[in-house]
């Protein structure tokens, strides 16, 4: 019998969360009473800092997991909280990445939080507990459908080392869009960095995709989350033609809709595996059914990875790696979307 609630492997053995019923977004309940006792935090860690700080991974594929933790998506960090194990587990055991580790990030709004960005380091199987675990969840945000995830993306574009790095990922969960530009105050106070002047938004983007080989995606959660509004469907859409424009022309597949709430680190997994090509989505599907995920849930994340899907080209000359539209694909190591 397959064991749903613990799939973390010898190296992160501790119970995922019972599952819930599929289907509405807010299927069946949330994170699970344990997840919010770790992460109830009622202050900032002080290690998890970006003042003049650098991160580092000695990992072919460091993974950076970005949560935004303002009122709407906590729930959010608590599911990712909840799933870690299989997170870490299923890349493992599954094989999608062969050398990795992953670093969690807490992300606000420097207009009004006091933790606007909070960055864990680069760790390990069980280990990550402890870093998730330094993340306050503070709740806040600023209520206008921004949110600094400029901040965020211009520290891992310049403040994060990652000498072996072949394949890298980076992915934002969040229901809302950064701000126009990184203002040189902000970045003063949060980074102890001295810009000179502001910094388009577009360019800090342009970093942070160079940085990560083109492996940047937005995973967006309805605007508003729980406290979803009559207008609220126009806002997420258009949050997603701003998200859009700061990940470029051409790079509308890594905006992926998220359907629903506890389906999040099924979202991260697929889109692992498949830019990886080690599963396209009708395997990783498989996968989604061996681990005894609904078929609502299965037809939840096969919708949300539908659009990365049809940006892969299928498999060329038996090379097992992603290759984008009219591009070729390196010998030795990954090739970015």
């Amino acid at each position: 019998m397959i064991n749903y609630f613990n799939m973390g492997g010898s190296s992160y053995d501790r119970d995922v969360g019972r599952g819930s019923s599929s289907g509405s977004f807010y299927s069946g309940g949330t994170s699970s009473a344990g997840s919010k006792k770790a992460l109830g935090r009622t202050n900032q860690d002080s290690s998890t800092s970006a003042y003049e700080r650098t991160v580092r991974s000695e990992k072919e594929s460091p993974i950076v997991v970005a949560l935004d933790v303002t009122g709407s998506n906590i729930e959010f960090a608590r599911i990712v909280y909840d799933k870690a194990p299989m997170l870490f587990g299923q890349i493992e055991q599954q094989g999608y990445l062969k050398d990795f580790d992953i670093c969690f990030t807490g992300i606000g709004d420097a207009y009004s939080d006091r933790a606007p960005l909070q960055v864990a380091d680069f760790n390990w199987g069980k280990a990550l507990d402890g870093e998730l675990k330094k993340l306050f969840l503070e709740g806040n945000g600023g209520g206008q459908r921004k949110e600094t995830y400029e901040l965020a993306a211009y520290f891992f574009a310049n403040n994060c080392e990652m000498p072996n790095a072949k394949l890298p990922f980076f992915l934002f969960i969040g229901d809302e869009a950064p701000y126009p530009r990184l203002r040189r105050d902000i970045a003063q106070e949060q980074l102890g960095v001295s810009l000179g002047e502001d910094i388009d938004t577009k360019k800090v983007f342009a970093d942070l995709y160079k940085k990560f080989n083109g492996n940047v995606f937005f995973l967006h959660n309805p605007y508003c989350g729980s406290q979803q509004s009559s207008h609220s469907s126009g806002d997420t859409s258009e949050i997603k033609q701003e998200w859009a424009e700061y990940l470029g022309r051409g790079n509308a597949e890594k905006i992926i809709p998220i359907h629903e709430e506890k389906s999040v680190v099924d979202v991260i997994l697929g889109t692992i595996a498949m830019v990886t090509r080690t599963r396209d989505l009708g395997s990783y599907s498989t996968d989604l059914v061996a681990r005894g995920q609904t078929d609502t849930r299965v037809a939840n994340v096969r919708s949300s990875l539908s659009g990365l899907e049809g940006a892969l080209v299928p498999y060329a000359g038996g090379v097992n790696l992603p290759v984008k539209k009219g591009g070729t694909a390196r010998k030795s190591g990954g090739r970015k979307l």
